[in-house]
């Protein structure tokens, strides 16, 4: 196993860190960009949650409706222009290619559809309703969010990280006693194995496991108490302190196997 090098973190803050991780986009602004678009600068994450409101950002609008960056603002600016208040674009900034500050707005849902609503085609029709199934998603997920059973589960999954926490720091531990110098890697393989694995996702979007079902959100406490399991099972038996990992990897894949991979885009139960 690899691992870039990197200060070590915190191991509860490292693997909290990773679970709501945010990504900052980062793109040439001027740039039209293609929906197939491979590059890591744009989240794939239609919607956000920023505590507030739910949001969405220019910069998402201009991928997904191929329009330039700078038509998109210029476009939100003269809506401003004529605004009576009623209407939320907030500005914001990020980080181009060349790591210059670069202006973008985040806008709430009636904002993003006075925005969009001049935006026609086949595709961009698409793309609206996409849009609006984001927003009307993450709003069934906040009311979901006022359900106790809900709520109770949410707490058992903090414990069941704060768990796997434990069981992965005598895996460092026991790397450190080796001459490992990038043992504390192990939170951020072992965390992103886990949600490749149970969510096929490669990158964790913001608040991720506040937009989990319930029973989404038991399935992945099984996995986390699971894979702990593995892990002092493991160490307990072994000198090679890469064994553990790769065992456990192993493990989860055939577990998957069983129980399937947790399906993000059905819809969540009232």
């Amino acid at each position: 196993m690899i691992f870039k090098k990197g200060k070590p973190l915190d191991a509860a803050k490292q693997t909290e860190g990773l679970l709501n991780e945010a990504h900052t986009p980062k793109h040439k602004q001027n740039n039209t960009l293609p929906d197939n678009s491979k590059r890591k600068n744009v989240p794939s994450q239609l919607t956000h949650y920023n505590g507030n409101d739910l949001t969405t950002d220019s910069l998402i609008v201009a991928q997904k409706f191929q329009k330039k960056h700078k038509d998109v603002l210029r476009k939100i600016e003269n809506i401003l222009r004529n605004d009576d208040g009623r209407l939320s674009f907030a500005p914001s900034s990020y980080q181009n290619s060349q790591n210059k500050k670069q202006k973008k707005y985040i806008m709430n849902r009636r904002s993003f559809s006075i925005l969009c609503m001049s935006f026609n085609g086949k595709r961009a029709l698409r793309w609206k309703n996409d849009f609006y199934d984001a927003f009307e998603k993450m709003e069934r997920v906040l009311l979901h969010r006022q359900n106790s059973s809900w709520q109770q589960a949410r707490i058992e999954g903090k414990q069941s990280r704060y768990i796997l926490t434990d069981a992965i720091k005598k895996l460092v531990t026991l790397a450190e006693s080796h001459g490992s110098r990038n043992a504390n890697r192990y939170y951020i393989a072992i965390t992103r194995m886990i949600y490749k694995q149970v969510f096929s996702l490669k990158r964790i979007p913001d608040h991720f496991r506040d937009s989990l079902g319930k029973n989404e959100l038991y399935q992945l406490q099984l996995v986390e108490w699971k894979i702990a399991e593995w892990l002092d099972e493991s160490i307990d038996n072994c000198m090679d302190y890469h064994k553990p990992y790769s065992e456990i990897k192993k493990k989860l894949t055939n577990l998957i196997a069983v129980i399937g991979v947790i399906n993000l885009n059905r819809q969540i139960a009232a």
